[in-house]
């Protein structure tokens, strides 16, 4: 979450990681409870608020485990008061394993991305990431 708050305070927007704030109950009726969300963006126009997730990506890796913990980042996103961002998202972060080329692996995430709002390949490094985005 840093690399994306670093990368939106470059570009001008103010960003916070692991923040406090009120999440809803998984039921909504009771009150809101204290929390943490994962990445807040924002400038004097819009605000976005993010839950993320990560997943150990190895070789083998099903869609239907990447659908899922998308799934669950979006679905915790959705806890989030609506006071929070002017936009939710859940995020699934997917780093590939150190050093390691995995074509067929590289394959699969890259077309994960159709199940996701935005998605990008983040390289550079010992270790490229796939940063999948899914709109509450």
């Amino acid at each position: 979450m840093s690399v994306l708050a670093a990368a939106a305070s470059r570009s001008g927007l103010f960003a916070m990681t692991d923040y406090v704030c009120d999440k809803h109950q998984k039921d909504r009726r009771k009150r809101l409870r204290r929390g943490r969300a994962d990445l807040w963006v924002g400038n004097s126009i819009c605000t976005w608020a993010f839950e993320a997730k990560q997943i150990r990506c190895r070789p083998g890796v099903r869609l239907t485990t990447l659908e899922a913990r998308l799934e669950l980042a979006r679905h915790n996103a959705g806890e989030l008061p609506e006071s929070e961002g002017d936009r939710l998202f859940g995020i699934l972060v997917a780093p590939l394993p150190d050093g390691v080329s995995i074509p067929k692996l590289e394959d699969c995430l890259t077309n994960f991305a159709q199940k996701a709002d935005f998605a990008w390949r983040i390289g550079g490094g010992a270790r490229p990431a796939y940063v999948y985005f899914k709109a509450v």
